[in-house]
C-alpha cells in the first residue's frame, strides 16, 4: 500500500499474497516472495550486501533462521 500525503507511516512487512502459487516438491526447496519492507530495513540490507557480499536473500533466510530457532526454543 503506497503511502499518500498525510498517512502515517507502517513499520509492518506486507507479504504479496498474489505471486503464482504451487506446493513445493519437497519442504527445503526455496520459495521466493515479495515482501514490502520499511525504506530503512531495505538499506541496512543493502549495506551488509556490499559490505559483506553476501546476497540480500541469505542475509535475509540466516535472519529468519535465527529468528525461528529463538522462538521455537523460548516455547520448550
Amino acid at each position: 500500500m503506497p503511502l499518500g500525503g498525510g498517512e502515517a507511516r507502517r513499520d509492518t512487512m506486507m507479504i504479496d499474497e498474489y505471486q503464482e502459487r504451487r506446493k513445493p516438491v519437497v519442504m527445503t526447496e526455496d520459495k521466493e516472495i515479495k515482501v514490502k519492507i520499511p525504506l530503512d530495513y531495505h538499506i541496512k540490507l543493502h549495506t551488509v550486501k556490499v559490505v559483506s557480499g553476501v546476497p540480500i536473500s541469505d542475509t535475509v533466510k540466516l535472519a529468519l533462521e535465527s529468528y525461528f530457532e529463538e522462538i521455537n526454543q523460548g516455547g520448550a
